[in-house]
């Protein structure tokens, strides 16, 4: 099938494409929006450019030493102990990761809030680097056995 392109501008000064096909059928599209003709509606959104935010090196440092404070070992040893049951002789396993970790973060709501608070964030800022810690544990004290 054989199809003629014309472009326009629109009274609103919009450059238009006008596309004629053989048997007479035309589909406009706004060019500004679109240049896809093979799905003959004209709806294609357009890539937008991201900017990427500022990092803020002083507040990535505050959390890191927040988080090292609220994670002491003798927390992560107890999480690991009840995590894996190791107190009815149970053998750790990697499958409870996410039960310590969720447990970890849970004590450290319970336990620690209000130094997080007085720091000037919120549990989720700190639970990213509370994660790293945690995990390195974990794995370390399994990888002993």
């Amino acid at each position: 099938m054989l199809y003629n392109y014309l472009y326009f501008k629109a009274k609103d000064d919009k450059q238009m494409l006008k596309i004629i096909a053989e048997n007479g059928a035309e589909i406009e599209l706004n060019c500004e929006q679109s240049n896809n003709a093979a799905r003959g509606n004209g709806y294609v959104t357009s890539s937008k450019v991201k900017t990427l935010a500022l990092v803020d090196d002083e507040k990535i440092q505050k959390l890191q030493e927040l988080a090292q404070k609220v994670t002491p070992t003798w927390r992560l040893e107890q999480m690991y102990r009840e995590a894996n049951d190791t107190i009815n002789d149970s053998e750790p396993s990697m499958k409870n990761m996410g039960t310590y970790m969720k447990l970890v973060n849970q004590d450290i709501i319970k336990e620690e809030s209000d130094v997080i608070s007085e720091a000037g964030f919120i549990p989720k800022d700190v639970f990213k680097y509370t994660a790293i810690i945690a995990r390195k544990y974990y794995q370390d004290e399994f990888n002993k056995i």
